[in-house]
């Protein structure tokens, strides 16, 4: 996997009662920041308007990195619990 795509912005996802920690996208990382205020670089935005779509309750990704992760899928799907996060920063 192209690792210019993976943040070192880890997070927390569940599959079926299993919980992960993985890197985050760019594109997944530049729109967890701003949900929480943090500052974001102009390339990560640029990453996010090209390949995150908000859907109800978190967003869908198709880059590179979401691509590989899921071969064959329009995307993933990653929920987003931004009150969650907000716990973990402060």
């Amino acid at each position: 996997m192209n690792n210019a795509w993976l943040s070192d912005y880890v997070i927390y996802s569940e599959r079926e009662g299993q919980g992960y920690a993985r890197r985050a996208c760019r594109p997944l990382e530049s729109h967890i920041k701003k949900l929480l205020g943090l500052p974001v670089s102009e390339q990560s935005i640029h990453a996010e308007i090209q390949y995150l779509t908000l859907a109800s309750g978190g967003a869908i990704c198709k880059c590179p990195a979401c691509k590989l992760r899921a071969p064959g899928s329009s995307g993933i799907f990653w929920a987003v619990n931004v009150e969650d996060a907000t716990e973990d920063v402060a």
